[in-house]
This record gives structure tokens, C-alpha cells and sequence, in this order.
């Protein structure tokens, strides 16, 4: 193999590195499945300013319109190292 992984390729390259990351998945083979539905309950008892949206087969283009501007504060409060994210935004 020419490069173990693409930061090799990068390096020979002469391109400079802007965000690294690591993924996490869980395995769903240790989720304590029969809690599930309590800690949903919990969730409804403790009357959180939330509720369950669920969009099928496509999320309504005026309501994914009002979601860009908190989409776009909560990408860009991760830490990406060097990488500049640009506002997201909605092009029908």
C-alpha cells in the first residue's frame, strides 16, 4: 500500500493538515435495550423544551430553512482544528 491512510498521501503532497477526527461507534450489541423505553420516559416527564419531529421521506424546505442558522452555531462549536466552516444553507 502507497499510504496507510490519507494523511500520508497529505504529507507527500506538501498539503497541510486542516481537521483531524476521530470516529466513535457504539455497538449496538451492549445497549441496554429494555432501559430504553424509561429513560424515554424520563425524558417526557421532565417536560424539556422539546418534542419528536419525525419528516418522511423529506424534512419540509421552510422547516429546514429555520434549522440552518442553529445547524450552522452547532458545527461550528466543535473544535475543527484549522478548518473554517461556511453558514449551512438551503438551495432548493
Amino acid at each position: 500500500m502507497l499510504f496507510a491512510d490519507g494523511h500520508g498521501f497529505l504529507a507527500a503532497t506538501g498539503a497541510q493538515t486542516k481537521f483531524r477526527s476521530v470516529e466513535s461507534h457504539l455497538a449496538l450489541s451492549v445497549v441496554p435495550w429494555t432501559q430504553m423505553p424509561a429513560w424515554r420516559d424520563q425524558l417526557e416527564t421532565a417536560r424539556l423544551p422539546l418534542r419528536w419531529e419525525i419528516h418522511a421521506p423529506r424534512v419540509p424546505l421552510p422547516r429546514l430553512a429555520r434549522l440552518m442558522t442553529p445547524f450552522s452555531r452547532l458545527i461550528n462549536e466543535q473544535p475543527l482544528g484549522g478548518l473554517e466552516m461556511p453558514p449551512i444553507r438551503v438551495v432548493p
